[in-house]
């Protein structure tokens, strides 16, 4: 049973070829993919088709919602709190993404967690100039209160609205968002903005997505015109695009590499017919020019013999920088960020055998070091965070 369960893990692109699919060719191009999720934590699903969709721009709709229910439904993995999938979904021209998906928690956690994980692929494939645009659509309520604003406020300024908007926003109101007419430009700056609706528990969520962010150094924007239409299958709470700036910078010329959001699902091929919250996102790697030659998938079960725990909320902001920068220095390690609580991590790491755990708490975050605790002989050292790659390349063996 371990050896099996130790080939599924040390070689998912054999994984997805056998159960997905897909030809070892197809897959070569997300071989840097898989890698880098399955560093992070995610596990390999089967391949999704999707015949609905002809392009990679109209692949994250609201049928993708349909398709990650499917994935949760068929593929929930029982005995995890918080099920992370990777897949490679096809669609009707054979348009392929790659895919990343966390179920089952409402932390921010989780958005940051897919967040870092998809800018860390989009570098590998050569991307510069990476940033995120992010907005927070609140719920069902909130959004409905400001869509009712919104429709008002143009109504109100309906004399402002050029002559093409004008005959299109009564029938799909977010249409005036793209426009480029310099007096919609100039009507959209006052219109009402769906973030000035959130009750305090949709900030405080948001305002923990963007310290995560900032922890990691990733530019971000919040775009207060980046909104989605939701449904009762599942309504986008936060949406987001990972784009890059092309050389002039002008804003015209960024070019969107990947889409993605947080909802709920109503699951209603389930007895109880719970919700299940979900954060996914959808990212287009087939048209990059540059794909990183660094693709062996080297973070093997063999390979882990480190597993890094995390003890409270300013240790786990901190928690993305560190294990990318393990990633990019190639030591292999096992983690459960999204878990709370030092009891439950270092029981999970007992139970990997790994040879060292990484602890971090409050104390260690502000004075800039880890402890490493060798699980043989329980002896354990104060690293600084700068010498942490060196030291465990010397001790872990």
């Amino acid at each position: 049973m371990e050896h099996k369960m130790q080939k599924q893990i040390m070689q998912p692109t054999e994984w997805l070829t056998k159960h997905g699919v897909i030809g070892t060719q197809q897959i070569k191009p997300f071989e840097t993919a898989i890698s880098i999720a399955d560093y992070y934590g995610f596990k390999p699903i089967n391949t999704v088709y999707d015949r609905k969709c002809t392009s990679w721009k109209d692949c994250v709709t609201q049928n993708e919602r349909h398709l990650i229910q499917d994935i949760y439904l068929k593929n929930k993995a029982q005995n995890i709190n918080y099920p992370m999938f990777y897949n490679i979904k096809v669609g009707k021209s054979e348009n392929k993404e790659f895919c990343l998906s966390v179920f089952n928690t409402k932390k921010s956690i989780a958005e940051a967690l897919i967040i870092q994980t998809s800018i860390s692929i989009l570098n590998e494939y050569g991307h510069k100039g990476i940033f995120v645009d992010i907005n927070s659509l609140g719920d069902n309520r909130s959004f409905s209160t400001f869509l009712k604003d919104l429709y008002f406020y143009y109504k109100k300024n309906t004399d402002f609205i050029c002559s093409y908007c004008k005959n299109k926003y009564q029938k799909n109101i977010f249409k005036l968002f793209d426009c480029k007419n310099e007096k919609c430009n100039l009507l959209r700056e006052d219109a009402p903005k769906p973030i000035s609706y959130l009750n305090d528990e949709q900030i405080k969520h948001f305002k923990e997505v963007l310290e995560y962010l900032e922890s990691t150094d990733v530019p971000y924007k919040i775009n207060n015109n980046l909104i989605t239409h939701g449904s009762g299958e599942g309504f986008p709470n936060i949406v987001f695009q990972i784009k890059k700036t092309r050389q002039n910078e002008n804003e015209e010329n960024e070019s969107i590499l990947a889409k993605g959001e947080r909802c709920e699902h109503f699951l209603k091929n389930i007895k109880n017919k719970k919700r299940v919250p979900s954060v996914y996102t959808s990212l287009n790697l087939l048209n990059t020019k540059k794909i990183s030659k660094n693709n062996q998938c080297f973070n093997k079960k063999h390979d882990k013999k480190i597993y890094f725990v995390h003890v409270g909320h300013e240790a786990r902001l901190q928690s993305l920088y560190i294990i990318e920068n393990l990633r990019r220095k190639r030591i292999p390690i096992l983690q459960s960020i999204i878990e709370d609580g030092l009891i439950k991590q270092m029981s999970e790491a007992e139970n990997t055998n790994v040879t060292h755990t990484i602890i971090m708490g409050v104390k260690e975050v502000r004075e800039k070091y880890v402890i490493v605790r060798n699980m043989e002989t329980h002896s354990q050292e104060s690293i600084s965070i700068e010498n942490l790659p060196v030291y465990l390349k010397r001790v872990v063996k």
